[in-house]
């Protein structure tokens, strides 16, 4: 996770917005398994603004992985 968080931070923190450099504050301070579970699609953020974030990374991951 750190490597995907990481590569977020070196691509896409910079685009954004205050209201989701809080979320991304906030998926950061939830429990590892937890954060692991979303980004595996296993569960989802009951937070929308959680969700937005979990999506948003993934989506720059497979950006960066295709181009």
């Amino acid at each position: 996770m750190d490597i995907l968080f990481t590569r977020f931070l070196d691509t896409g923190y910079a685009t954004l917005n205050e209201e989701q450099k809080a979320a991304f504050q906030a998926l950061l301070n939830q429990q590892d398994p937890l954060i692991l579970d979303w980004f595996l699609g296993r569960t989802s953020p009951d937070e929308s603004a959680l969700k937005e974030m979990v999506d948003l990374i993934k989506k720059s991951a497979k950006d960066v992985a295709s181009g």
